[in-house]
């Protein structure tokens, strides 16, 4: 008698339908690719005009349509050839251009700049670095600014299109080498594709403390893939090694070398950061060489030399410069004192549910999908504590322990910014440590997936990948810019803006200070006339408080106030106080207000950017009403 035996389930494709399968897989391309470009010609065909509160609702839908259809066919592609097929790589390619299209609209409807706050100061920074005022060598993180200058004198475009191109192409690094990681440490066939998709999640991003626009914390954050790809290659690759004393140099050690000095320039608390993963490698390379000799890690290439470098050159950098001081204040402060915010975020959940949502809502809204990812991770560093991970993984185990100890470091800078009252530095930590879980999560992805495909078809898996990314991406890609949907306006500062500003600055009488909807108009200071011209004593910005909202709404501003003042604002606050916080801030009545009320005149307006004279001295304010008119 003859016994069967159960064949496993292959995880191959079957090779009778792989011509029809790549006829299909063409097809589907050639409509991709085409909806990419319709796409594109929509949206550079509709330039923005004026100022967007959302580059969703005023994008054409033809391109989201258009980018809809192209993603779709770039998962489908992805998943239905075989990993050796050309056409995976292509379809792959069609997914990232899909996304740095997202990311580029500003660029493709000509936004004048993006970034309406701290954006604006690194953009005087940049002016400064430019007219000589300001010498990039004691400047703090000259990263992306004198980037932003070589990039400009290159091309011939302005600065403010220049950062624009800067921030895509730290996007780009992004996406790229987050793939690049993913796939050189999970090692499977199909981890390529889940570290890219995943990468195109932009979990980093929160809109809180990471934006898309010129922020160096962001951009470093950005930028870290970069470092970790590096990293991993020169701990796993001896090849054309040199041995220099008790040194062995590779070409992979020198490339890392310059990235970390690159990470330092371009924000120094990342570089920390780094540091803190840096030291959690080195500490565990010494463990594991005096108890387990046999294991990976005990193999791998020591970065003692790294860590040591990086820690010199931030030591010999970083402290020149007061913010680090008072970083570092901070810091001990909170160990020492741990003040919380309790009130901070019960007066956020006030105000927005005054406006009909929800602190709830809007973490579900920022932060299911890197939730999502977080099990994720967190599932991989538990099973990674096991044996037989260890023997299953046997290549790779050492780096996800790596990043595993280093989350403890990280979490507790995270959880200690959280104590700090008013202090939005968490996010900037929880942005960096998204990177790792970004990246632990799509590892996790790809070995599940691996592992399932002994027992289940691969298709049917591929499949199920498809449908999750399927509703995934668009909820990440609906907050990867500010918009109402997330309870902020649009970071888009139109040219119409900043020259109503810059008009406003040039005709202002001495002593009259200024004052604005929301805040005052310093950022736009920093960015026409230079941050050093903040505190002269001979230019009267203002300052940052806000106009008096009861007095605003109620018509009593001339009382509230003991001095003449500007009141400067622009259609992108009242379309975000009026529109986006239905007038719980600032009601429509009180903009009214403005215009029906004696002693306030409007002295200045270009149709965006609007300067009203609250009149206390009548006699001094009557030749500067005259003088702003002109």
């Amino acid at each position: 008698m003859t016994r069967s035996i159960r064949q496993p389930q292959t995880t191959d494709y079957p090779a009778e339908h792989a011509q029809s399968r790549g006829r299909t897989s063409k097809f589907a391309l050639i409509v991709g690719f085409v909806a990419l470009y319709v796409g594109l010609v929509s949206a550079y065909n509709a330039p923005a005009t004026a100022y967007e509160i959302s580059i969703y609702d005023a994008t054409p839908l033809a391109f989201w349509a258009g980018m809809a259809i192209a993603m779709l066919v770039a998962l489908t592609v992805s998943w239905w050839v075989s990993p050796e097929n050309h056409l995976r790589k292509l379809a792959l390619a069609l997914a990232v251009v899909v996304l740095v299209a997202i990311a580029a609209l500003p660029i493709i409807r000509g936004y004048f700049f993006v970034g309406a706050g701290d954006a604006l100061t690194h953009l005087g920074w940049m002016k400064d670095i430019q007219n000589g005022v300001l010498n990039p060598v004691y400047f703090l993180y000259p990263g992306i600014h004198t980037a932003t200058l070589f990039i400009k004198q290159v091309t011939g475009m302005s600065l403010e299109r220049a950062t624009e191109f800067l921030v895509l192409a730290y996007f780009v690094s992004f996406v790229l080498f987050t793939g690049l990681t993913v796939h050189l440490i999970a090692k499977t066939k199909h981890a390529l594709l889940f570290g890219v998709f995943s990468a195109l999640l932009v979990l980093p991003i929160n809109n809180i403390s990471v934006h898309l626009q010129p922020h160096p914390s962001t951009e470093a954050i950005l930028y870290l893939p970069l470092v970790l790809y590096l990293t991993v290659r020169y701990l796993t690759n001896t090849e054309g090694a040199i041995s220099v004393g008790p040194l062995s140099i590779t070409p992979s050690a020198i490339l890392l070398a310059v990235a970390l000095a690159a990470i330092l320039l371009i924000h120094p608390q990342v570089a920390g950061n780094v540091i803190l993963i840096y030291a959690s490698i080195a500490f565990l390379q010494l463990v594991f060489r005096q108890l387990r000799s046999e294991h990976a890690i005990s193999n791998h290439r020591p970065l003692y030399a790294h860590t040591v470098y990086l820690i010199t050159i931030f030591l010999l950098w970083a402290p020149r410069n007061p913010r680090t001081t008072q970083t570092f204040d901070t810091i001990v402060n909170a160990i020492l004192f741990g003040v919380t915010e309790t009130g901070a975020i019960d007066q956020r959940g006030a105000s927005l549910a005054a406006i009909g949502g929800s602190l709830g809502e809007l973490f579900v809204k920022l932060f299911f999908v890197s939730a999502v990812f977080l099990a994720l991770a967190a599932l991989l560093m538990g099973l990674n504590l096991r044996k037989t991970f260890e023997r299953s993984f046997p290549s790779s185990d050492g780096i996800i322990k790596y990043l595993t100890l280093s989350m403890i470091p990280l979490g507790g800078m995270f959880l200690l910014f959280s104590l700090l009252q008013g202090s939005t530095q968490r996010f900037r930590y929880l942005g960096f440590i998204m990177v790792l879980i970004t990246i632990l999560g799509a590892v996790m992805l790809s070995w599940a997936f691996d592992r399932l495909s002994q027992r289940t078809s691969t298709r049917t898996l591929g499949t199920v990948a498809v449908l999750v990314f399927v509703v995934l991406l668009p909820l990440s890609t609906m907050t990867v810019f500010a918009s109402p949907y997330i309870y902020q306006p649009s970071q888009q500062v139109t040219e119409m803006q900043m020259h109503g500003y810059e008009t406003a600055f040039d005709y202002q009488a001495m002593n009259v200070p200024y004052t604005g909807i929301q805040a005052g108009p310093e950022r736009f200071v920093h960015a026409y006339y230079g941050t050093p011209f903040v505190n002269e004593d001979d230019f009267v910005p203002g300052s940052s408080a806000v106009v008096e909202k009861n007095a605003f709404d109620g018509g009593t501003l001339l009382n509230y106030y003991d001095e003449s003042r500007y009141i400067i604002f622009s259609d992108v606050n009242t379309q975000l106080e009026l529109d986006v916080y239905k007038g719980v801030r600032y009601s429509e009545a009180g903009f009214n207000h403005l215009d029906s009320t004696p002693d306030i005149a409007q002295v200045h307006t270009n149709g965006d950017v609007h300067v009203y004279l609250l009149h206390q001295n009548t006699e001094a304010n009557q030749s500067q009403n005259s003088t702003m008119s002109a």
